[in-house]
């Protein structure tokens, strides 16, 4: 750790961990060295002492308040802090503090420390001088929202469906999909049931007359539409559409760049099933694309705070977002997603695809097949610049790609003339 100061701040080094445990009453247990050097506290000085040996007196009372009743409510506290030396500088964290728990019962407390960023330590201090001011109420955990939460993926489905908050498929697109299951179906029959739909009929029009399908004259009418484009298409705008369709609110990711990620992640998996070697159902990797987080839709639409919280601890690291989630909700937004669509009732293919996609090489056989493909097309859509809030789009998981890449006997460089061609057919179609 560095020593310079910055003004009377002092610096933790990026990557430190600061640990520590107490008891019930919060008197300091064990912690490890980076505690010890940050503190600027001897051995003899930290032992037995309460954590308040490092409370900074610009942190408002309320934050220990709601801490306290988090945490011995049995829930995990995430919160921006202000802490002082013992040579009175300051330091900024970002800390967890969790309760421990045996045979069900609390015994103490585990608080895990990161360095803060820059805008974590800034809003903070906003807050906290507004709150000591008198100008604004502590934004208090509701704890009731914390137990709601702790739920299982069907559990939160189930949720979502009492208070009428499930995102539901067009019936148009179940009709459909019935329909493309039938080998006796005939364009005339497909016409039918899509023409129920005027939004799908107007993207089917819309979408034959793009850059990507136009072929001379002008189409007009569904059927010659139906027909440009075949069955195999005509599906894929269906679910298209259908994503588009549902009516999500959300103050933490951009509903229409999640919509964009999710469509282009499809162009990109559909162009994934048609380049690698083993049986891949273009139109089943096409499904997988689309719906990849739709789980992150469902946590918005579960908890929107919620999520919040998880997107400001996961600093735009990938690394840390299944921890978090798993932390917060109880549940990750793959496996939700997958239970959604097993609610669906959409094919096991694209029910595992999704679920398995931060995860791909944990999955075996047909199931591994889509979470992997699945996994380059999120991959993909982000490298391409189509984040939504929720992730960084920098970041690449270089290893895990380049060992998926490998299985799918693909090199990179295939990889990233696929994504060029995948962006040239998107764009296409929506020109």
């Amino acid at each position: 750790m560095s020593t310079e100061k910055k003004s009377s701040e002092y610096s933790l080094s990026p990557g430190v961990v600061i640990l520590s445990t107490s008891d019930l009453k919060g008197e300091i247990i064990e912690y490890n060295e980076a505690f010890k050097e940050a503190s600027g506290y001897s051995d003899d000085e930290i032992k037995g002492q309460s954590h308040n040996l490092i409370r900074h007196p610009d942190m408002p009372k309320e934050a220990f308040k709601d801490l306290w009743q988090t945490v011995q409510a049995g829930y995990p506290w995430f919160g921006i802090v202000k802490n002082k030396r013992k040579n009175g500088q300051y330091y900024w964290v970002a800390a967890n503090v969790s309760p421990i728990k045996q045979a069900g019962e609390v015994t103490g407390y585990v608080s895990v420390r990161f360095m803060a960023s820059d805008p974590q330590k800034q809003k903070a201090q906003r807050l906290y001088q507004q709150v000591k001011q008198g100008r604004l109420s502590f934004p208090y955990t509701r704890l009731a929202s914390l137990r709601r939460v702790m739920a299982t993926s069907d559990e939160l489905i189930q949720e979502l469906k009492s208070q009428d908050m499930l995102p539901q498929l067009p019936a148009a697109l179940i009709e459909l999909q019935s329909a493309l299951n039938d080998p006796r179906v005939r364009n005339c029959d497909l016409e039918q049931i899509i023409v129920k739909d005027p939004m799908l009929t107007l993207e089917i029009v819309k979408i034959s007359n793009s850059l990507k399908y136009k072929q001379g004259l002008r189409i007009k009418s569904l059927a010659e539409a139906i027909s440009r484009l075949g069955m195999s298409e005509v599906e894929n705008i269906a679910y298209q559409v259908g994503m588009s369709g549902f009516h999500m609110k959300s103050n933490v990711i951009n509903i229409q760049d999640f919509m964009e990620n999710a469509i282009f992640s499809g162009y990109i998996a559909q162009k994934l099933a048609n380049k690698v070697t083993c049986s891949i159902n273009p139109n089943l990797a096409f499904i997988c694309g689309i719906f990849h987080d739709i789980g992150v839709l469902l946590m918005a639409a579960y908890d929107d705070e919620g999520l919040d919280i998880v997107k400001q601890e996961n600093n735009q690291n990938m690394g840390k977002v299944i921890e978090n989630e798993r932390a917060f909700y109880g549940v990750l937004h793959p496996a939700l997603g997958g239970t959604m669509l097993r609610e669906w009732g959409l094919q096991r293919e694209v029910v595992m695809g999704v679920a398995g996609h931060h995860v791909p090489t944990k999955f075996k056989g047909v199931d591994g097949d889509y979470a992997k493909l699945t996994f380059l097309a999120e991959l993909g859509s982000r490298y391409k610049g189509k984040g939504y809030g929720y992730f960084s789009v920098q970041e690449v998981e270089l290893d895990q790609a380049l060992s998926v890449l490998s299985y799918f006997n693909m090199t990179l460089s295939d990889y990233t003339d696929l994504l060029d061609q995948a962006e040239k057919d998107y764009n296409g179609s929506v020109a």
